[in-house]
Protein backbone atom coordinates (compact mmCIF):
# COMPACT_ATOMS: atom_id res chain seq x y z
CA UNK A 1 0.00 0.00 0.00
CA UNK A 2 1.23 3.50 -0.82
CA UNK A 3 0.90 6.70 1.17
CA UNK A 4 -0.72 8.23 -1.89
CA UNK A 5 -0.96 7.64 -5.60
CA UNK A 6 1.39 10.50 -6.49
CA UNK A 7 3.92 9.45 -9.13
CA UNK A 8 6.86 9.87 -6.73
CA UNK A 9 5.32 7.28 -4.36
CA UNK A 10 5.04 4.54 -7.00
CA UNK A 11 8.12 2.27 -6.89
CA UNK A 12 10.17 1.85 -10.04
CA UNK A 13 12.31 -1.29 -9.81
CA UNK A 14 14.61 -0.06 -12.58
CA UNK A 15 15.74 2.95 -10.52
CA UNK A 16 17.74 2.71 -7.30
CA UNK A 17 18.61 5.76 -5.20
CA UNK A 18 20.90 5.45 -2.22
CA UNK A 19 22.38 7.97 0.21
CA UNK A 20 25.78 7.71 1.85
CA UNK A 21 26.81 9.99 4.71
CA UNK A 22 30.36 10.84 5.75
CA UNK A 23 31.69 10.30 2.23
CA UNK A 24 35.48 10.07 2.60
CA UNK A 25 36.28 11.39 -0.89
CA UNK A 26 36.88 15.06 -1.66
CA UNK A 27 35.37 16.33 1.59
CA UNK A 28 31.72 15.72 0.70
CA UNK A 29 29.52 15.29 3.75
CA UNK A 30 26.81 13.38 1.90
CA UNK A 31 26.47 11.60 -1.43
CA UNK A 32 23.37 10.37 -3.22
CA UNK A 33 23.77 7.88 -6.03
CA UNK A 34 21.16 7.18 -8.69
CA UNK A 35 21.23 4.00 -10.75
CA UNK A 36 19.10 3.06 -13.73
CA UNK A 37 19.26 -0.57 -14.81
CA UNK A 38 22.41 -0.92 -12.69
CA UNK A 39 24.16 2.03 -14.39
CA UNK A 40 25.12 5.13 -12.46
CA UNK A 41 23.23 8.03 -13.98
CA UNK A 42 23.26 10.63 -11.21
CA UNK A 43 25.65 11.65 -8.46
CA UNK A 44 24.72 14.33 -5.91
CA UNK A 45 27.29 15.56 -3.41
CA UNK A 46 26.82 18.01 -0.55
CA UNK A 47 29.71 20.07 0.80
CA UNK A 48 30.08 22.12 3.97
CA UNK A 49 30.51 25.90 3.69
CA UNK A 50 33.93 27.19 2.66
CA UNK A 51 34.61 24.81 -0.23
CA UNK A 52 33.16 26.87 -3.07
CA UNK A 53 36.32 28.42 -4.46
CA UNK A 54 38.16 25.09 -4.51
CA UNK A 55 35.25 23.24 -6.17
CA UNK A 56 34.61 25.99 -8.71
CA UNK A 57 38.29 26.06 -9.67
CA UNK A 58 38.46 22.26 -10.04
CA UNK A 59 35.27 22.12 -12.11
CA UNK A 60 36.43 24.89 -14.42
CA UNK A 61 39.69 23.04 -14.99
CA UNK A 62 37.77 19.85 -15.84
CA UNK A 63 34.80 21.22 -17.79
CA UNK A 64 35.81 24.69 -19.01
CA UNK A 65 36.04 28.24 -17.77
CA UNK A 66 32.80 30.05 -17.08
CA UNK A 67 32.10 33.57 -18.33
CA UNK A 68 33.01 36.30 -15.82
CA UNK A 69 29.33 37.22 -15.41
CA UNK A 70 28.50 33.66 -14.32
CA UNK A 71 31.19 33.63 -11.62
CA UNK A 72 29.19 36.03 -9.42
CA UNK A 73 26.14 33.77 -9.21
CA UNK A 74 25.44 30.85 -6.86
CA UNK A 75 24.49 28.55 -9.69
CA UNK A 76 27.21 27.31 -12.06
CA UNK A 77 26.69 24.70 -14.77
CA UNK A 78 28.52 22.90 -17.53
CA UNK A 79 27.52 20.60 -20.40
CA UNK A 80 30.25 18.13 -21.27
CA UNK A 81 30.19 14.86 -23.25
CA UNK A 82 26.56 14.06 -22.41
CA UNK A 83 26.90 15.16 -18.78
CA UNK A 84 25.15 18.02 -17.06
CA UNK A 85 27.23 19.30 -14.14
CA UNK A 86 25.62 21.74 -11.71
CA UNK A 87 27.25 23.39 -8.70
CA UNK A 88 24.77 25.31 -6.58
CA UNK A 89 25.38 27.50 -3.55
CA UNK A 90 22.88 27.08 -0.72
CA UNK A 91 21.61 29.88 1.59
CA UNK A 92 23.63 28.48 4.54
CA UNK A 93 26.88 28.64 2.52
CA UNK A 94 26.99 24.92 1.79
CA UNK A 95 27.19 23.62 -1.77
CA UNK A 96 25.48 20.92 -3.77
CA UNK A 97 27.10 19.36 -6.80
CA UNK A 98 25.24 17.18 -9.30
CA UNK A 99 26.59 15.11 -12.17
CA UNK A 100 23.86 13.72 -14.37
CA UNK A 101 24.18 11.58 -17.49
CA UNK A 102 21.59 13.27 -19.70
CA UNK A 103 20.63 10.30 -21.89
CA UNK A 104 20.13 8.00 -18.90
CA UNK A 105 18.24 10.74 -17.02
CA UNK A 106 15.78 10.94 -19.94
CA UNK A 107 15.41 7.15 -19.81
CA UNK A 108 14.70 7.38 -16.07
CA UNK A 109 11.96 9.96 -16.69
CA UNK A 110 10.41 7.77 -19.39
CA UNK A 111 10.60 4.72 -17.13
CA UNK A 112 8.89 6.61 -14.30
CA UNK A 113 6.11 7.63 -16.69
CA UNK A 114 5.66 4.01 -17.83
CA UNK A 115 5.53 2.71 -14.26
CA UNK A 116 2.99 5.36 -13.23
CA UNK A 117 0.84 4.68 -16.31
CA UNK A 118 0.85 0.95 -15.51
CA UNK A 119 -0.14 1.73 -11.93
CA UNK A 120 -3.06 3.89 -13.09
CA UNK A 121 -4.20 1.20 -15.56
CA UNK A 122 -4.09 -1.41 -12.78
CA UNK A 123 -6.04 0.83 -10.39
CA UNK A 124 -8.64 1.50 -13.08
CA UNK A 125 -9.08 -2.25 -13.61
CA UNK A 126 -9.49 -2.81 -9.88
CA UNK A 127 -12.05 -0.03 -9.54
CA UNK A 128 -14.13 -1.10 -12.55
CA UNK A 129 -13.97 -4.86 -11.87
CA UNK A 130 -17.14 -6.40 -10.42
Amino acid sequence: SFLSSKPENIPNRRVIRTTLSDWPIDGARMVRLGFFDDQLYQLDLEYAPGQGERLLHALQQQYGTLPVTALNSNNWQWQHAGLHVLLRGQPDGSLSLRWEHQLLARKVAASHAEVYAAYIRQRTRLITSP
